[in-house]
């Protein structure tokens, strides 16, 4: 299965900050591991992240099955890989079909903008426009 992870570079296991576990409900705690999920798109809205660098890993059923399978948690599913099984994930690569949709909505709310300008300076608006920056 194609699950992915959003970051600056390609995850690794790491412990949590400042020591902690990570709790999942009906999950054994997770001391050392990486997030994956299946939409970046719903984890990017939910935590503030920007989509840009997207990796894709191609993680067997049994390795998901073994972690406790994908969970919803904050809006988004997603699953925590222990570092034990980690080994057993292959890397994909970047995966350029976010980065497309990225680049997409960019361009559209670029033209949106355009188009807003433009009415604002449009010849009915001359006028009202005047007034307003007097």
């Amino acid at each position: 299965m194609k699950l992915f992870h959003i970051g600056k570079r390609p995850p690794k296991p790491e412990p949590r900050r400042h020591g902690d576990v990570w709790e999942r409900p009906g999950r054994p705690d997770i001391q050392v591991g990486v997030f994956l999920t299946p939409r970046p798109d719903l984890v990017a809205i939910n935590h503030g992240i920007a989509i840009y660098n997207v990796y894709a890993f191609d993680v067997s059923r049994k390795v998901i099955r073994d972690c406790g399978g994908i969970l919803k948690y904050d809006r988004a599913p997603e699953i925590i890989i222990s570092e034990e099984f980690w080994d057993k994930v292959r890397f994909i690569g970047r995966s350029r079909r976010w980065e497309r949709r990225v680049e997409e909505a960019l361009k559209e709310e670029e033209r949106r903008d355009r188009h807003e300008d433009a009415k604002f300076l449009s010849e009915s608006n001359k006028k009202k426009n005047r007034t307003l920056l007097k």
